[in-house]
């Protein structure tokens, strides 16, 4: 069930507000462009068909170790199509050296 708008409006006020108060910026794009989550769709999409499908967790704390160990190895080592074929480590490293100057 939707909320009546008014609460929307309200609710989106106030993420808007936390949004500021955290000093980033929201996306302004329209609304439902492909590419928004294409990024992101391919990370989830990895993740779970190289690591979660290959593994039964006994908990959630085995899982949570498990798939940290696989983030850590995806942000150092694998290199990725969208950063030019750079790891996400080598990307900010390279973002941050030309915006500091």
């Amino acid at each position: 069930m939707q909320p009546p708008i008014e609460s929307a409006q309200y609710l989106a006020k106030n993420l808007r507000t936390c949004v500021a108060g955290w000093g980033l910026a929201q996306s302004v794009g329209r609304v439902g462009p492909s590419a928004d989550n294409a990024v992101a769709e391919a990370f989830f999409s990895s993740l779970k068909r190289e690591h979660v499908h290959r593994h039964r967790y006994p908990d959630r704390a085995t899982a949570r170790r498990s798939i940290f160990e696989w983030l850590t190895h995806y942000n150092t080592t694998r290199r990725h199509t969208s950063l030019d074929c750079r790891t996400p480590d080598e990307y900010e490293a390279n973002y941050r050296h030309t915006t500091s100057d």
